[in-house]
């Protein structure tokens, strides 16, 4: 059976922030991706509440 990967898109300000992180601060991709998602979730979670 033939699957199609599907891929998240991001927007471009996730994009330009992630990039600023990896540039700027010495990042990896995957720490870039996790501290903003981390901070995104926590922001939610206090809106949320």
């Amino acid at each position: 059976m033939n699957t199609k990967r599907q891929y998240r898109s991001y927007t471009k300000e996730f994009k330009e922030e992630a990039l600023g992180l990896i540039t700027e601060q010495g990042y990896s991709i995957q720490q870039a991706v996790d501290a903003i998602l981390t901070l995104k979730l926590s922001l939610a979670t206090h809106l949320i509440v």
